[in-house]
């Protein structure tokens, strides 16, 4: 199965959800039991992802004022269908979120694994489960599948994501307005984002402030920060990482073209992005009123809308979709980026079933589609999109959407051809103190990418 629209189409498609939300919200299925509705048990979730985010009772988003209803909503419409099937919802932060875990389910006590996907070896098949349950690849866009340290030449369907998260470009019109420069449009490229990031760093010709070009995405979250060398060795042509029959037969080149390419494309935009920025002081992501970046690339779209509402301006910042990639199989399509929260069964659980239908639950029910949404998260839900429209505008959720269209199914941003952050040793760290090193001028490009392949050829020699 694969998601093919185009950009092309994005008018038309703005144009159908302008016209088509209230026909698809009601077309939306309520969610169908399949199990006992007497059973009478208790199904564990722990781990991290959205509910840790909303917590119990709801909460509130500090630089945005956004208001999040708490999980125990979940929990009641759950009863609904399943009112003798206790949820014990155990959600931990992010930070050691993979080590506490992994502890967690080597003691048998967890059912589903709150975005446990990445953590394959602990994870049940999904496929069999989605096999049985016909027409929900109908409704969902994205499974979530990652290589695997067992058996790394197949990918496997490790969980099933329940929102999806696009990485957007914030454009700062008025700022474009000041210097004169035209915004881009939806075919660019990322030649075009340097180009436009050169011209908008320098003195406002109208305020007389300093502005800044660009904005890394991630700049200080370490375990984040991977995105920048992933998305642009993606957009030349990816092809870094050759899986095999077992992790000791794992190539990667990372000194190669394709990784060259992307830390010289790194190197050349550290030269417009704000001291802070280049030494990872802040990473102020917020849309504000006194903004002086250009170009900004986060995830968060509805949290930066409210900061564009509370702004004064909401129209002072026009999204755009990732600059399209140059090279292999994605040229001329949106640099693919899958942010996502997912769910997946432990594989020592004794309540497989169960755990199953609450992840069928948690991506087919209305209700909790309408509930993802008043998380300002995007449903991975085909119906469920007609929801935001109220939320952001038409034209705003087409982009959304459109920014995730042309990604191949089972694509992800943990485990493919550019990356691996599961279980090729120190991967995500070293990307992150090459590119560090490399903004800050400490690294010349060359040696950012010997640095991340000589750590990479040390792991693999450990597994021979």
């Amino acid at each position: 199965m694969t998601l093919k629209k185009t950009l092309s189409l994005l008018l038309a498609v703005i144009l159908m959800l302008a016209i088509a939300t209230t026909a698809l919200a009601e077309g939306a299925t309520e969610f169908a039991p399949k199990l006992d509705t007497g059973a009478d048990l208790t199904l564990t979730l722990y781990g991290a992802g959205l509910f840790a985010d909303t917590g119990a009772d709801g909460s509130i988003d500090l630089s945005s004022g956004i208001q999040k209803p708490g999980y125990n909503e979940i929990i009641t419409r759950w009863n609904e269908f399943y009112p003798n099937v206790k949820l014990d919802i155990q959600a931990i932060p992010w930070s050691d979120w993979q080590a506490n875990v992994t502890t967690a389910v080597m003691t048998g006590d967890v059912d589903v694994i709150l975005h446990g996907a990445t953590l394959a070896t602990l994870c049940e098949d999904l496929q069999p489960y989605i096999d049985d349950s016909e027409g929900l690849l109908d409704e969902i866009y994205a499974v979530a599948s990652r290589y695997v340290a067992d058996t790394p030449a197949q990918p496997k369907v490790t969980g099933v994501s329940y929102t999806v998260t696009p990485m957007l470009v914030y454009l700062d019109t008025q700022l474009f307005a000041d210097y004169g420069v035209e915004l881009p449009t939806a075919d660019w490229t990322w030649d075009d984002l340097l180009a436009l990031a050169e011209q908008l760093t320098d003195t406002d010709p109208v305020t007389g402030e300093q502005t800044y070009g660009f904005k890394f995405p991630s700049r200080n979250a370490s375990n984040n920060f991977y995105f920048n060398h992933m998305m642009l060795a993606q957009a030349y042509g990816g092809d870094i990482i050759h899986y095999a029959d077992t992790i000791a037969e794992i190539t990667g080149d990372y000194t190669g073209d394709v990784s060259i390419k992307a830390f010289e494309m790194i190197e050349k935009l550290a030269q417009y992005v704000s001291p802070d920025c280049k030494e990872g002081v802040t990473d102020d992501n917020v849309l504000a009123a006194d903004n002086n970046v250009a170009i900004r690339i986060d995830q968060s779209p509805f949290v930066h809308y409210a900061e564009a509402e509370a702004a004064g301006d909401i129209d002072r910042w026009q999204w755009m979709t990732l600059p399209c990639a140059m090279e292999g199989n994605g040229k001329g399509q949106p640099t693919w980026f899958l942010g996502e929260n997912n769910m997946a069964i432990a594989y020592n659980s004794d309540a497989k079933d169960f755990a199953w239908e609450f992840i069928r639950f948690m991506t087919t029910d209305p209700v909790v589609q309408e509930w993802i949404v008043r998380t300002r998260n995007l449903p991975n839900n085909i119906a469920g999109q007609s929801l935001l429209t109220d939320s952001v505008g038409s034209d705003r959720a087409a982009i959304m959407y459109a920014a995730l269209a042309d990604l191949p199914f089972g694509w992800n941003n943990a485990t493919n051809d550019v990356i691996n952050t599961a279980f090729l040793g120190t991967l995500s760290s070293d990307m992150y103190v090459a590119q560090d090193s490399l903004i800050k001028g400490e690294f010349t490009v060359q040696q950012a990418a010997e640095y991340v392949q000589n750590s990479l050829d040390t792991f693999l020699a450990t597994q021979k």
